[in-house]
């Protein structure tokens, strides 16, 4: 362990030292254009300057998310904190909001508490973690770089006991619900009764709210889409622009998800001078498919959990019912 000037004692662990070397961007590009439609991995939104676009976007009037789930956590956290004698708090994708502070506010005067905030991103992790090492110098934080929807999880879930393990912000509705049956089958391997998921949901809901949240006025969510289309312009030399994509999302109430999209403005033929990659036609009006965003009600919420022997044991809303915080026990 290493002291971070005068703060708390901090440490830093590579799960996955293989991590450091990521698949080749034209192995990825080259498996997404295969399908159909067109995809691109939802991670090239958040390159260039992507997460900076990402933290406007939570700011914006459309976008309720963060703020709702802000509000339910301030307003639940002292009943959560009540629920366990929990020693460690277990921080999935760490972003380092006012969000996981608010956690480290109430159980800060725990004796002997970790937190382990989990990442697959070693610089954001150490750059945070040295900040909060300083705010909570009373909190041990033992950081890990890994990749959750892998073996990883369960290893640093074992190394510690009573954990509180939080997966914030909605990402889990990223998942499709194959992906979100293994991250939940992961977790119940790993922990014992003492262990907790507390995770945050986006409900479902009007569907012209949800959509104006990916679709606001001031066009901010297109620029962080349209980073995808920047993203492979520099690393393979695409000959596309983001003048020849339009950005739109929509919401299927049937399938209750968000499907981010790059509709091509005209006929496009997409090559490029890197990577060794084949070129690919595009029909004016098709599009690529960029993330998906679902959306949850508590019963759904419910039979993901019992489907993977996981039981819903707390719920806690804003008080509009946008987003809700799910605590979960095995």
């Amino acid at each position: 362990m290493t002291n971070a000037n005068q703060g708390s004692s901090f440490e830093l662990r590579n799960l996955s030292p293989g991590l450091s070397r990521r698949r080749p961007v034209a192995d990825e590009v080259r498996e997404s254009f295969q399908r159909s439609p067109m995809e691109l991995p939802t991670k090239y939104l958040y390159a260039i300057d992507g997460s900076d676009i990402f933290d406007k976007i939570t700011d914006l009037p459309e976008y309720y998310v963060s703020r709702a789930e802000t509000e339910a956590l301030t307003d639940a956290v002292s009943e959560i904190a009540s629920l366990g004698s929990w020693a460690r708090i277990v921080e999935i994708g760490a972003g380092f909001s006012k969000k996981t502070r608010i956690l480290l506010d109430a159980f800060g005067s725990r004796r002997n508490m970790t937190y382990a905030p989990f990442d697959i991103s070693d610089g954001a992790l150490t750059h945070a973690t040295t900040r909060l090492a300083l705010e909570y110098p009373t909190i041990e934080i033992c950081a890990y770089v890994g990749d959750f929807l892998t073996e990883d999880l369960e290893v640093a879930l074992r190394e510690g006991h009573g954990n509180l393990v939080l997966f914030l912000g909605a990402t889990l509705g990223n998942f499709t619900f194959a992906e979100r049956g293994d991250f939940y089958r992961r977790f119940a391997r790993a922990s014992t009764e003492s262990d907790a998921l507390l995770i945050g949901v986006d409900l479902v809901k009007d569907p012209n709210v949800i959509e104006a949240a990916y679709n606001d006025a001031a066009g901010v969510t297109a620029e962080f889409n349209l980073n995808a289309i920047r993203f492979v312009q520099r690393e393979l030399g695409a000959n596309i622009t983001t003048e020849d994509f339009e950005h739109r999302a929509v919401y299927l109430p049937r399938h209750q998800v968000v499907e981010m999209r790059l509709y091509a403005r005209r006929p496009l033929t997409i090559t490029f001078t890197k990577g060794d990659l084949p070129s690919y036609a595009m029909a004016q009006g098709s599009y690529i498919l960029t993330e998906l965003s679902y959306k949850f009600t508590r019963e759904g919420v419910n039979r993901d959990l019992q489907y993977s022997g996981l039981r819903l044991t707390g719920w806690w809303m804003d008080s509009m019912e946008r987003t809700a915080l799910a605590l979960v026990s095995i």
